[in-house]
């Protein structure tokens, strides 16, 4: 599996020198985060019908969360959570 250079609707990660592509990606990210080990449960769940929902929450992303014409610029408040560089600077 990889990404269509022609139509590149799908997410990749990269951990440990291997490549995550959809559901796969989702479950590595977030089973990074605090809190969020418990993601990695979804294992279990066969990969065909982990990426068809991964597949239909993609096509309905904007419509159910919205679409923004520009990225959020964070406040300092929230730019104290982001790792790396100041989140407001270039």
């Amino acid at each position: 599996m990889g990404i269509a250079i022609d139509a590149p609707e799908t997410n990749a990660v990269i951990v440990g020198g291997y490549a995550y592509f959809k559901s796969d990606a989702a479950i590595e990210v977030l089973a990074r985060l605090p809190g969020w080990s418990w993601v990695r449960v979804f294992r279990l769940v066969p990969r065909a019908l982990r990426h068809a929902v991964y597949d239909l929450i993609a096509r309905n992303r904007y419509r159910w969360f919205g679409r923004f014409d520009q990225c959020l610029v964070p406040t300092p408040e929230l730019a104290r959570h982001f790792l790396g560089r100041d989140a407001g600077a270039g």
